[in-house]
């Protein structure tokens, strides 16, 4: 089971759940900030994700599966402001793809 404790970042960025391994990162803000996996199933992972934003104090705003049984989501996080923008999709049963941005509007 994934564990709920956080990898430790900068306070202007969520942080992703323990296991999240990052493969790659840019801080210049013109695409996502980060892209990886967790290395757990898709249903696993989302539930960490989302208890990981809540537990930081965002608020999910929007919450599109277009096709839930292929492990395909895209989330939308608010907290005092900024907004980010996550996608997670299943890339195999224990790994699960995840990529994070803000939101410039």
């Amino acid at each position: 089971m994934l564990s709920i404790a956080f990898r430790l970042s900068s306070l202007a960025e969520p942080q992703m759940p323990v296991g999240f391994v990052a493969t790659a990162t840019n801080a210049e803000n013109s695409t996502w900030r980060e892209f990886g996996h967790l290395p757990v199933s898709y249903v696993m992972a989302v539930a960490a994700v989302k208890a990981a934003m809540l537990a930081q104090g965002y608020a999910e705003k929007h919450d599109i599966a277009p096709d839930e049984a292929k492990g395909r989501r895209i989330m939308l996080w608010e907290k005092e402001g900024e907004k980010i923008i996550l996608m997670m999709w299943e890339i195999e049963i224990a790994k699960t793809g995840c990529a994070w941005g803000v939101s410039n509007d």
